[in-house]
């Protein structure tokens, strides 16, 4: 008998999350990461810890050094916290915990792949509900959809649109729904704003992660914030040791000099801001999240962000402007196959030194000298 034979139904027609190949690049900004690495100073500290510690012993299984350190960043209580590796398997637990066959989970779209991989391996039943057109903004169609789901997914600010969706239309979704409202805000750092207040609220979750403002993306931590019973629901699914000994200390040395990584932030935010700027000159046009001024015969439109990379299209195919990009050592994600970004591609913001060199190189590609 084949082995397909025994697998979970629920697999048949799942497809895995699909990350970007491996390409040698002279830039990469292609995956939202930090360009710029952990400090050495800090590495060295690092290096330093690591040699105390006993690898032929098990971590502690709770790591509540992490959490304790997590829960005060957040004004939280460390029974509020629990950590993954990364958020994916944060978002594996909570839906271990809270999900059952059949039952209705509701996520926005374009956005994070995983919500729907994740509600598609409990057998639940998926709704993806297509964000506005003209503002990537949730609809009232997700507000009646959220009334009846179990869990509702909502990521702000959004990936790969890069924007925050309504402050209003969130705390519309929490008072309206039943179940469990789910704000992934892996990307907040860098927009001055979050949803940490609606935590009150015993059925709102919020999500962070070490990943991006943290320039720990090889690390992969991240948390899930919530009720003291939510958390205790998760953590009864939760792997014994899913966290090594190295990286739940690696992840308290980071949060001790958190001002390093803060003012990064602030530098990022203002590169951002910069390369928003430069490619509204390429094309001299942007869409002001209401479209309808903007031409098509643009050779470049930008979408406004408050994350830490800038969606935007061009007149030629993405596949064009992708390989041309390539060629001359700049990577950048295609995105053109989500729904709603026809013509799209995503570039996260890196240094000034490689957001030029991206900047010369789009305008080679579309043959525009600066």
């Amino acid at each position: 008998m084949s082995v397909k034979k025994l697998f979970r139904k629920e697999l048949g027609s799942l497809k895995a999350y699909k990350t970007p190949d491996v390409v040698a690049s002279e830039c990469k900004l292609n995956q939202n990461e930090s360009t710029l690495d952990v400090p050495l100073e800090l590495k060295e500290r690092i290096a330093r810890e690591s040699v105390s510690l006993a690898f032929n012993r098990y971590p502690d299984a709770s790591y509540s050094g992490l959490r304790e350190v997590v829960a005060r960043k957040f004004k939280l209580r460390k029974e509020n916290v629990i950590a993954g590796n990364g958020v994916d398997e944060v978002l594996y637990y909570l839906m271990l915990a809270f999900i059952s066959k059949g039952d209705k989970v509701v996520f926005p779209a374009p956005s994070f792949a995983m919500y729907k991989i994740c509600a598609e391996v409990m057998g639940a039943k998926p709704v993806k509900v297509l964000l506005d057109k003209q503002s990537f903004d949730l609809t009232e169609e997700f507000v009646e959809e959220s009334k009846n789901a179990k869990v509702v997914f909502i990521c702000s600010p959004n990936n790969p649109t890069g924007n925050l969706v309504s402050r209003k239309k969130i705390e519309e979704i929490v008072e309206s729904s039943k179940g469990l409202v789910v704000i992934d805000e892996a990307y907040s750092d860098f927009a001055g704003e979050d949803c940490l207040d609606l935590l009150s609220n015993e059925r709102v979750v919020v999500l962070r992660t070490m990943s991006k403002a943290f320039s720990a993306a090889g690390l992969r931590l991240g948390f899930g914030l919530a009720c003291e019973e939510a958390i205790s629901a998760m953590d009864k699914v939760r792997l014994p040791w899913n966290l090594s000994g190295l990286s739940t200390r690696i992840g308290e040395l980071l949060f001790e000099r958190e001002r390093v990584f803060s003012e990064r932030v602030k530098k990022t935010i203002a590169e951002r801001e910069r390369l928003f700027s430069e490619l509204k000159k390429i094309g001299g046009r942007v869409c002001c999240s209401k479209c309808s001024a903007c031409s098509p015969a643009a050779k470049v439109v930008v979408f406004p962000s408050q994350a830490n990379f800038l969606l935007f299209k061009t007149s030629f195919s993405p596949k064009t402007v992708y390989s041309g990009l390539l060629e001359r050592g700049v990577q950048v994600r295609d995105v053109s196959g989500y729904e709603l970004l026809e013509d799209c591609l995503r570039v996260s913001v890196g240094t000034r030194v490689e957001n030029d060199k991206f900047l010369n190189a789009l305008g080679e590609v579309l043959n525009k000298k600066f």
